[in-house]
Parts: C-alpha cells; structure tokens; sequence
C-alpha cells in the first residue's frame, strides 16, 4: 500500500472533495482521510491485499483540503487485476453520506438530551413535555415525562398532535386567552409563562402554572419546551388571604 497510486478518477469525485484530477493522483490512497479512521482503513486494505476478503465496505471522515469541511464518505473497495494471486488493483466507488450523518447524529443528540430531560424531571415537582409545530399549525408531542398524567390527568403520547389535544382538560373559559398568548410568544419567539384552569378527572377543578420557552429548529417548525405544575394550594392559599384582607378591612 506504500507504493500504492490513484490512477483513474471520475470528474463526480473531483467535485465532491474538491480536488482536480491531477491532484487527487498525486496523492497516495486514502489521503485527506480522518486520522481517527485510518488505522482501520490500513487494516481494510491489509485484508484485500492479503487475499482475506475480496472487497469491504466501510464509512470514513474525510476533511476535504479547500474549505476543511469534514465529509462522510461510504466506500465499497474491491480487488481488481490480480498477479500471482496478489492484486494490482484496487476499485473504489465512493458515495458522500454526509447528510444521513448529519441527520442521524441529529437524532442522536435529541435522545440524549430528551434523556437528560427524563432524569432531570424526575426530581422535578413538575411535569415536562416538549411539542414541535410545523408551519403548516400541526404540532405534536416528542417528548412527555411520567409526571404529565399526575398533573394533567391525561397523558399525551409521543405523536400526538392537533390543536384540541393542547387543550384537553382546560377549562373553557381559559382556552381563548391561552391561545392568543401563545399566538404572541410564538409571533416573537419569545418566553410564555401563564395560569389557567384544568378539569382533572380525579381532582377536580385544579390550577396549573406552566412556562414555556420557543426556538426555531433547522426545518423551520417551533419547538416548545414546556414546564408544568400544579399550583392549586398556592392558589386557594392566596384566595383565602384576600378574603380575610377583605373581611378584616370592611
């Protein structure tokens, strides 16, 4: 492999890593590739040229020279002309995966922060729950802790969408002012906090307390995070305050 020299390139590759021709056979195979991957792709190599396997497949970081972006590129390598049972030369059909990388170390890092998020929650009086909003107005649950059916008395499921299931259980005369709230914070992007009433199925009529804090995510839908919990005994505490102010004032 010391000796080893590109010897034929597509013009699809040239524009891919950015390179011309006349540099990319310059080259010795497997340059530009990430450090992290190259002891595996020396091995990978090893094993054609070894007669071990007749060809592998294998996805490698490679920084490409110009810009320093990093790709992801899938390689299928197989033996070609072969001498005396040892190959002399080597096919390389290369696919750029970058965007599947990108949108899987996405997924990635959104379960580990909705995980951070259950473990955080647990200790938390409240529930948590975080829905996205497409622009089209639909929006759905991606993320609801176990506390959300103790507080509300219902609990949504990852999916779960449509704009009456945000306001299940609410009391009727609270939906209108929520919504046009929520219309604000959304129109500015900007923290939503508010109390309104709920209809638990096993507690009755309750007060919630819930804040809320939008950001824009890269398709261009609004995720809500979203805190909520129930202030009940805060509340009637600070009726039962007001009345007696009043009774001891008149």
């Amino acid at each position: 492999e010391a000796e080893s020299q590109i010897i034929s390139v597509n013009q699809r590759l040239c524009d891919l890593i950015g390179l011309t021709r006349e540099q990319i056979s310059a080259q010795p195979y497997g340059g530009q590739i990430h450090f992290q991957d190259e002891a595996s792709r020396a091995a990978a190599i090893k094993s054609i040229l070894n007669g071990d396997v007749a060809e592998y497949t294998a996805e490698r970081r490679y920084l490409r020279p110009g810009d320093g972006v990093n790709l992801w590129l899938r390689l299928t390598v197989s033996a070609g002309h072969r001498v005396s049972g040892c190959p002399r030369l080597l096919v390389a059909v290369v696919e750029d995966v970058s965007d599947r990388k990108a949108q899987e170390t996405e997924i990635n890092e959104r379960a580990e922060r909705q995980q951070q998020l259950a473990e955080l929650s647990a200790s938390l009086p409240g529930a948590m729950c975080i829905y996205r909003q497409a622009s089209d107005g639909s929006s759905h649950a991606q993320f609801v802790t176990a506390a959300f059916g103790r507080v509300l008395g219902y609990t949504p499921q990852a999916g779960d969408g449509g704009s009456d299931s945000n306001f299940k259980n609410v009391h009727p005369d609270d939906v209108a002012g929520l919504i046009q709230s929520l219309a604000e914070a959304q129109r500015e992007l900007k923290p939503w906090r508010a109390e309104y009433r709920v209809n638990h199925p096993e507690k009755g009529l309750i007060y919630i307390e819930e804040s809320s804090a939008p950001e824009i995510d890269a398709d261009g839908a609004i995720v809500w995070y979203c805190f909520l919990q129930d202030v009940t005994a805060q509340k009637h505490a600070e009726q039962q305050l007001t009345e007696q102010q009043q009774l001891f004032s008149s």
